[in-house]
């Protein structure tokens, strides 16, 4: 499982309003398509913002042990944020969080 927090990556005009993360997912276990990613999102900030809703996934290639696509969630960083996360819950595992630290200007 991976993830990319794709916002630092685009032109300004591109992230405005949404926040976009790249996921993949790979298993030979268990069938990724039981899994509803938009259901199992959930988006925190070190200024407290907390977003578990409003989640839209946007495949590129689905398969029951391979899947890769864009997670969106409509909302903006807060200024004072220094690190964003993304947990995906009960995908084989309770949780699994990814981190970025957000530069400051």
């Amino acid at each position: 499982m991976t993830a990319v927090f794709l916002n630092p990556l685009m032109k300004p005009q591109e992230s405005k309003e949404q926040l976009q993360f790249k996921v993949t997912l790979d298993t030979h276990s268990v069938d990724l398509m039981q899994f509803d990613l938009a259901k199992v999102a959930a988006v925190r900030t070190s200024a407290g913002s907390s977003l578990e809703a409003s989640f839209f996934w946007e495949p590129s290639n689905e398969s029951s042990h391979h899947r890769t696509g864009i997670l969106k969630v409509p909302a903006t960083l807060d200024e004072k944020a220094e690190y964003i996360e993304l947990e995906l819950k009960n995908i084989g595992i309770p949780s699994r969080v990814f981190r970025w630290e957000l530069r400051k200007s």
